[in-house]
């Protein structure tokens, strides 16, 4: 007489939930920008080393990018060269300058879009924000 076989059963599926200070998602962050026509003058520079950026991304010098200490990460702003009306709009992706008579540290591509060389050292510019976009941390 053959032994009956049990029936096999799937065992219960468990709903796995992250804990939400575990999500792996990028955290998007409410930004906001000074109001319209604020502007600020100072002295830019050009950088040009490969580094992770305050957004997480690699640093390309290729891109119209910018540090800037206190614009919201993402946002937009037009950066013209005092010295010969020229002028870019870049995004900001990281924090600096640090070097405190500067105010924003230009891509390579930035500054020789305005002017502004690597070797010419630093412009005076102003810089008008423009629009903002959403701070994107780790992703």
């Amino acid at each position: 007489m053959p032994v009956p076989v049990p029936a096999l059963r799937e065992p219960p599926r468990l709903a796995l939930r992250e804990p939400p200070h575990l999500a792996l998602r990028p955290a998007i962050l409410p930004v906001s920008l000074p109001a319209a026509g604020d502007g600020e003058t100072g002295m830019a520079s050009v950088y040009w080393q490969a580094q992770q950026t305050a957004t997480g991304e690699l640093f390309d010098p290729r891109q119209l990018t910018a540090a800037h200490k206190t614009l919201p990460l993402g946002s937009r702003a037009r950066v013209t060269n005092l010295g010969n009306g020229r002028s870019v709009v870049v995004r900001i992706n990281d924090r600096g300058p640090f070097k405190s008579h500067r105010i924003i540290d230009l891509s390579t591509a930035a500054g020789e879009a305005i002017g502004l060389s690597r070797d010419a050292g630093v412009a005076e510019v102003r810089i008008e924000p423009l629009q903002a976009g959403p701070a994107r941390f780790g992703g």
